[in-house]
C-alpha cells in the first residue's frame, strides 16, 4: 500500500512539473464570402438583362483563430481603380448600394470589394470581389391633384410634383420647370417638391406676359428663379420633367390653367371648399369692401 502511495505521489510531482512547450501561433486573418460566386457577372447577362444601379448585395466572414467583427466595403466605376478607393467600415452582412454610372452613361460594370475584420483587427487579404453590369433607368415624374391650381387664379399659383426613380429617390439630381416653353427649361433642386409662383405687379395694364417669381415649401421660402413668360388673361402651361443623376430626364408631364393678372394692391383668396362657398365668399368680400380704401375697391 505504501509502494504504491509512493509511486502515485511521484506521478503528481511529474504531472505538475509538465507544460506547454513550443511558439504560439500567430493570428490567422479571417475569410470573407460573397453571396455572389462569380467574380464577374457581366460574362452571364446579356446586354438587355443587366442590373438597375441600385443592388442588394450579400456577404459573410469566418476566422479560423477568433471571430468577425466587422466589415469593410468599397467599389469602384468604370475606368477607375479599386485600390484608390478608401474602405468603408460596416458591421453589418448586406447593403442596398445605388452603384455609380457615369455622367450622361446609360451602362457601367462596376467592382466591388468586401473584406472581413477579426477581433485583434487582421483583414482579409483576399477580399471577395464581383463586377456587377448596371444600366440606368429612367426617373418619372407626377403632379399632386391635392395641390392643383383651379381653372383660373389670379397673381399666385402653385404646383406640387412626386418625382421617383427605379434606383431610388436619391438618384434624382433635379426638377426642370417650364411655362409655354418645351425646349427651354429652369432646372431647380431636387429637393424642391411644392412651389408657389407670385407674379411681379406691373403698372402697365396692356401688358399680355408677366414675370413670376418662385417660393419653395409651404412656408414660401423666396428664392432666386424667375419664370419671364407667363401670359396674362391666357391659358397657361406648366411643364416638368424629373433628371437624374446620369442627366437622365423624365418623361414630360403638363398642366394647363387660365392666368389673370393682378389688377389692384389687394388679392383676395377663397379657400373655403364646402357647398356654402357662394355664401362664405360674398360675407367676406363685403367685410373688405367695408375696411379697404375707397380708391382699392
Amino acid at each position: 500500500m505504501r509502494a504504491c502511495l509512493l509511486l502515485f505521489a511521484v506521478l503528481s510531482l511529474a504531472a505538475c512539473d509538465s507544460g506547454f512547450s513550443g511558439n504560439p501561433r500567430d493570428n490567422q486573418p479571417p475569410d470573407t464570402q460573397l453571396s455572389v460566386r462569380d467574380t464577374s457577372l457581366t460574362d452571364n447577362l446579356a446586354e438587355e438583362d443587366r442590373l438597375t444601379s441600385t443592388v442588394r448585395i450579400t456577404w459573410s466572414g469566418d476566422d479560423p483563430d477568433g471571430y468577425v467583427v466587422g466589415y469593410e466595403i468599397r467599389y469602384a466605376p468604370d475606368g477607375e481603380s479599386i485600390n484608390t478607393i478608401p474602405w468603408e467600415r460596416t458591421t453589418t452582412r448586406d447593403t442596398l448600394l445605388l452603384l455609380p454610372i457615369p455622367s450622361g452613361g446609360k451602362v457601367a460594370d462596376v467592382q466591388f470589394e468586401v473584406r472581413a475584420v477579426d477581433q485583434l483587427g487582421a483583414v482579409d487579404p483576399t477580399p471577395a470581389s464581383a463586377v456587377f453590369p448596371i444600366q440606368n433607368s429612367p426617373p418619372s415624374i407626377r403632379l399632386s391633384t391635392f395641390d392643383l391650381p383651379p381653372d383660373t387664379t389670379v397673381g399666385v399659383f402653385t404646383f406640387a410634383w412626386i418625382p421617383d426613380d427605379p434606383e431610388g429617390p436619391a438618384n434624382i439630381a433635379a426638377i426642370d420647370v417650364s411655362f409655354n416653353d418645351t425646349l427651354n427649361f429652369t432646372r431647380v433642386p431636387a429637393d424642391v417638391d411644392f412651389a408657389t409662383f407670385i407674379l411681379e405687379t406691373s403698372d402697365d395694364p396692356s401688358d399680355t406676359v408677366g414675370t413670376a417669381r418662385m417660393f419653395n415649401g409651404r412656408s414660401l421660402q423666396p428664392t432666386d428663379f424667375y419664370f419671364d413668360n407667363i401670359r396674362l388673361n391666357a391659358d397657361n402651361t406648366i411643364y416638368l420633367r424629373a433628371v437624374d443623376k446620369t442627366d437622365t430626364t423624365s418623361a414630360r408631364i403638363e398642366y394647363t390653367w387660365w392666368v389673370k393678372p393682378v389688377t389692384g394692391t389687394i388679392l383676395y383668396v377663397n379657400d373655403y371648399r364646402k357647398s356654402t362657398n357662394d355664401v362664405v365668399s360674398a360675407f367676406h368680400l363685403d367685410l373688405l369692401k367695408d375696411y379697404l380704401p375707397e380708391d382699392t375697391k
